[in-house]
């Protein structure tokens, strides 16, 4: 699998995992060094990010003004799969504690799903004339909060077993290769 790189000995390029930008964003704080300067405080609100990186692009919110086209790639962004990620410089403790930081998300923000779904199952949910469309998004916010769940009790057990140090830990390819192989079996499971 390819990885990050984030020293100049493990080459010159970001590997493939990192958001649209983001690449800029890596090489950027690297060659930047440690930051020194707090945030920057304008109006009560935080002007630029304590790092000094801006995004590097921004998408307009409406169709027709330079929208991304339908079905574009979608855009994951996570602190705490950043925090696993970059595990090797800290412990195993902090990094459990990122896990179940994680975890504990999932389980408050399906809470409000939950309560929009019985909302509409019960027919009393605002925008009722929009309920075919809500559900639909609904399913998807399910889905992706049992898989955040469920990745931190998988990844939980993981780093329970990790030394103190994470850089020692033992990696499973083979394991992960297995799972990554869905998208080349058929609907019945089968390879194709």
């Amino acid at each position: 699998m390819e990885y990050i790189r984030t020293h100049p000995a493990d080459g010159p390029e970001p590997g493939p995992y990192l958001a649209p930008g983001a690449e800029q964003a890596v090489r950027g704080a690297q060659e930047a060094g440690p930051s020194r300067a707090g945030p920057r405080v304008r109006g009560g609100r935080r002007a630029t990010p304590p790092h000094g990186l801006q995004h590097q692009r921004r998408r307009p919110a409406r169709p027709g003004r330079g929208a991304p086209p339908p079905g574009a790639d979608p855009v994951l962004e996570s602190e705490q799969l950043l925090q696993v990620f970059f595990a090797d410089s800290g412990t195993t403790s902090d990094t459990l504690a990122t896990l179940d930081a994680a975890r504990a998300w999932a389980v408050e923000r399906n809470a409000d799903n939950l309560t929009t779904a019985r909302a509409y199952a019960e027919g009393r949910a605002p925008f009722p004339e929009r309920a075919a469309q809500t559900m639909v998004v609904g399913r998807f916010l399910t889905e992706y909060y049992r898989l955040v769940a469920a990745w931190a009790d998988w990844a939980t057990d993981v780093v329970a077993r990790w030394p103190e140090q994470p850089c020692d830990a033992e990696a499973d390819p083979a394991g992960t290769l297995r799972r990554a192989d869905w998208s080349s079996r058929g609907p019945d499971g089968l390879s194709r």
